[in-house]
């Protein structure tokens, strides 16, 4: 029997002119004849702008992707994963389409270009599921994610006279070259030696002994992808979506039996976060939320904000999304990997993640603003474009505002290396750190699947997965294997946001400290899958 579901379909990656337009429609549920036979799922799924690169002579030789994954509600009124299992082989479904291609990450799936080239992608999809009730909600999530190959990256911007703040550099303040042993002094946030590309040796100072840290697993040198934007605000709302009342009181600044319009995060509106309740929690049932940037108390509109990059996360918040979507903390290796490969040229010193120190200055007047069409004036075309505290905005925009159609390089459209965005300013990358032993011991077990979420949050609400940060209290302190991450423990903030000044967007400034446990306005994340984890 066949049952058609009206499904909400949720974006966690934003839609705008000129980017992706991820969509995700006609989802059908195939209920199994047999009692115990698995079910199917069938949908469609397109963006726009989607490319591939494989041609061996070019540097970034990658490509982009869309991870999908689905939830749906039991009678008890809780969310739970839908796994998606083998491609259905049969009319009209044979397989994937012929312009697709997919790996199998925990519970979803990342669909990605099959051929070289660049365009439109879209198709048609069938894969078989566990069986449900007949009556059942389901929702389909996706994010936009960006693939980045095994590269040859330098790290830290050290020319032997100056450096960014507490940037990874050799004893002479030269750059640390990737897979090349250098000795340098570490205090906190200051200067780590990166060793090997698995492992770490800290020199505590001039004339102690070098402290080599245990742990072979944390991730640095991988093919991974990194999601393409920050977490927007609707991708929060979404996920606050899908939470019981206790998790989302864990997961919100005010109760969720506030009245309707009160902030979720914050005061609404405040430095442009306008998520709110939209229908408070009764009774026990959750709450729930919305976006209403327009403030007519009609939600989830077109010009509501949901496409703006969202700020007033917490270290937890961030963690227990990125449990919640099936995805792994970004650390700060990994953050200097994605936004440059220099191939063994030097840094140029305050490079931006568009690798070169030119940054626009002008300050930016918003229009068609909290659309999916929001833009920034005043763009330059020969300066790097980012969101900072010369910006003249009182919070951040949304994700990728200066990739349009008149945008023809990085420079233009602040885009790192490999083609993520806002990797400098709007808000800072909240990082695993390399700075002290709560998190270097992250993903210390280090057997596959287990850096990344498992879709499924304590009852508190919090993430509960071994050995990520924020599992303890003190920094000093490894991560203990099966706490709830409640503290910014073993974080690092990086690239700066719409407050920072110009130098802390630098790639290689680590200045940022650790991510804050409280909402703080500059605050947000993104996440990432290493592939040889899985």
């Amino acid at each position: 029997m066949r049952h058609l579901l009206l499904l909400f379909s949720f974006l966690l990656s934003l839609q705008f002119v000129n980017a992706n337009n991820v969509t995700i429609g006609d989802i059908i549920y195939d209920v199994p004849a047999v009692p115990g036979d698995p079910g199917y799922i069938s949908f469609t799924l397109s963006w726009d702008n989607s490319w591939r690169v494989d041609n061996n002579n070019h540097p970034q030789n990658n490509m982009d992707g869309v991870l999908v994954f689905f939830k749906f509600r039991t009678e008890t009124g809780e969310w739970q994963n839908l796994s998606l299992g083998a491609p259905f082989n049969g009319f009209p479904f044979f397989g994937l389409p012929a312009n697709f291609e997919y790996a199998s990450y925990g519970n979803a799936k990342i669909f990605h270009p099959s051929t070289v080239g660049k365009g439109s992608i879209s198709g048609l999809f069938k894969f078989s599921t566990p069986a449900l009730p007949y009556d059942v909600e389901v929702r389909a999530f996706a994010v936009e994610m960006v693939n980045i190959p095994l590269s040859s990256t330098t790290f830290g911007d050290g020319n032997g006279l100056s450096e960014s703040t507490n940037a990874f550099h050799e004893t002479d303040n030269n750059y640390a070259v990737y897979n090349t042993f250098v000795n340098v002094d570490a205090n906190a946030f200051d200067d780590d030696e990166i060793e090997s590309p698995n492992n770490f040796s800290i020199n505590p100072g001039s004339g102690l002994a070098q402290l080599n840290i245990d742990n072979p697993h944390f991730p640095t040198y991988n093919v991974t992808w990194c999601m393409k934007y920050e977490i927007s605000q609707g991708a929060y709302r979404d996920f606050l979506n899908t939470l019981n009342v206790t998790q989302q009181t864990t997961r919100t600044a005010n109760l969720p039996t506030s009245p309707t319009g009160t902030g979720a995060l914050t005061t609404s509106g405040n430095n442009r976060n306008f998520i709110e309740i939209k229908n408070p929690s009764v009774d026990g049932f959750p709450a729930e939320y919305g976006c209403d940037a327009s403030g007519n108390n009609v939600y989830d509109e077109a010009d509501d904000g949901e496409f703006v990059a969202c700020n007033y996360l917490s270290w937890p918040d961030i963690a227990a999304w990125l449990d919640w979507a099936g995805l792994a903390p970004l650390n700060e290796i990994q953050f200097e990997t994605i936004c440059k490969n220099n191939y063994g040229n030097q840094p140029i010193f305050g490079e931006y993640a568009w690798e070169n120190k030119l940054i626009n200055s002008s300050a930016f007047a918003l229009g068609n603003f909290n659309t999916q069409s929001e833009f920034a004036s005043n763009i330059s075309t020969t300066l790097g474009n980012a969101i900072f505290n010369q910006s003249g905005l009182d919070g951040p925009v949304r994700n990728g505002i200066f990739s349009t159609a008149t945008t023809t390089n990085r420079k233009q459209s602040g885009a790192a290396f490999y083609g993520v965005m806002e990797m400098s300013g709007n808000l800072s990358e909240a990082c695993v750190t390399v700075g002290n032993v709560a998190g270097r011991s992250y993903n210390k077990l280090g057997l596959p699947g287990l850096s990344r979420g498992d879709g499924i949050l304590s009852p508190n609400g919090n993430a509960l997965v071994s050995y990520w940060p924020g599992n303890v209290a003190a920094t000093t302190m490894e991560t203990i294997a099966t706490a709830e991450v409640t503290t910014g423990a073993g974080t690092i903030n990086r690239g700066g946001s719409w407050n920072s000044p110009k130098e802390q967007l630098s790639i290689a400034d680590r200045s940022g400290g650790e991510v804050s446990a409280s909402r703080l306005a500059t605050q947000g994340g993104r996440g990432v899958i290493v592939v040889s984890m899985y």
